[in-house]
């Protein structure tokens, strides 16, 4: 870079504005440094702890009094700053190797054999509970906190609640009724899921062995309700429309007299799940069925049975309102509802 050299009174004058600029007097010029040293003994060897740095962008050790821009030490600068950016990153990624490195060399997770502590296989009847979450077995005795707990957990409300056809309900319409033809038509479907998840809820509670019923085709002139029964299945919550009224009240019945007492509550709670998880319109329905039940044929199976009819009730106005949807479904198809992409052809 070209260089310009100043002669005493244009470095004064550099001097005396600089120091004007900045509030403080100005620096001699470098004549008047070499004399004042001369005359304090230190000579131009002395090192440059023995001199007075200055601030000015000329090098006092130059005796040409050459101007340096200060511009040429900005390149420098920047390539101390690549070569320590550069070092940075190579230390960076020399630890990340490292600790790559140290987790290779961890010990070797121990043998999956360990894992089989059982020495012969456990029945397929145990197997199949894997499902339960509370078993009868673990209710606890009534009255116990214990008891109370289990209660509340398998007792507490769907999120959505089961609800009845409009024509069903006299008043004001709360969440979870058919408030209308159209919404009859968007929830064919969603009632059907709130069903499976109450299924689902009585299997996680242990309820299903009061849940599927046999037929009512054994000995019924035996005062032994054990003789009424042959060995066939039906669960209630999926073919409840293949059950009779009087299948299920004998049915209950059976449980009240005589079947266990953990029997008898899941009963119990089950009748308060249903209960819990109802509108209040679909309430009034079954209670209006419910209440003329003779009291030893009443609990959780009667109440579930008298909901799911009252759901699925066939009027007139539902039937219309199923036909509209099979016509709108055989020409939308599926994927005119949320959460599908598929149609039929």
């Amino acid at each position: 870079m070209p260089t310009s050299t100043l002669d005493d009174d244009e470095r004064r004058r550099f001097d005396v504005e600089m120091g004007d600029s900045f509030g403080l007097p100005a620096d001699p010029p470098p004549s008047e440094h070499r004399e004042r040293n001369r005359a304090r003994g230190y000579t131009e060897t002395h090192s440059d702890e023995h001199r007075r740095v200055s601030n000015h962008p000329w090098d006092h050790n130059d005796d040409h009094n050459t101007y340096r821009d200060p511009e040429e030490e900005l390149p420098n600068l920047q390539e101390q700053d690549e070569d320590s950016l550069s070092v940075s990153r190579r230390g960076l990624f020399n630890d990340l190797a490292s600790d790559q490195d140290s987790q290779h060399s961890l010990p070797a997770i121990r043998n999956h054999s360990s894992k089989f502590v059982l020495e012969e296989n456990l029945p397929d009847s145990e197997i199949s509970n894997v499902d339960i979450a509370l078993k009868k077995a673990d209710y606890d005795e009534p009255g116990t906190s214990e008891y109370r707990k289990n209660m509340t957990m398998a007792t507490y409300a769907l999120a959505e609640k089961f609800g009845v056809a409009s024509h069903r309900v006299s008043s004001s319409v709360e969440e979870g009724d058919h408030s209308s033809k159209q919404y009859i038509q968007q929830t064919i479907v969603s009632i059907l899921d709130r069903v499976k998840e109450g299924h689902q809820r009585a299997k996680m509670m242990d309820w299903m062995d009061i849940c599927v019923l046999p037929k009512l085709t054994g000995d019924l002139r035996s005062l032994n309700p054990a003789d009424w029964w042959d060995e066939s299945e039906i669960n209630l919550w999926t073919d409840w429309d293949r059950c009779t009224f009087t299948q299920v009240k004998a049915w209950q019945f059976s449980i009240n007299k005589r079947f266990s007492p953990q029997d008898r509550t899941a009963s119990t709670w089950l009748y308060l799940f249903v209960y819990n998880s109802s509108t209040h319109a679909l309430r009034t329905e079954v209670s209006k069925k419910y209440d003329r039940v003779q009291k030893n044929q009443r609990g959780g199976i009667c109440y579930l049975y008298l909901t799911l009819c009252e759901m699925f009730q066939m009027s007139r106005e539902v039937k219309d309102a199923m036909y509209t949807f099979l016509r709108l479904f055989r020409s939308k198809g599926i994927g005119r509802y949320t959460g599908t992409d598929r149609t039929i052809r």
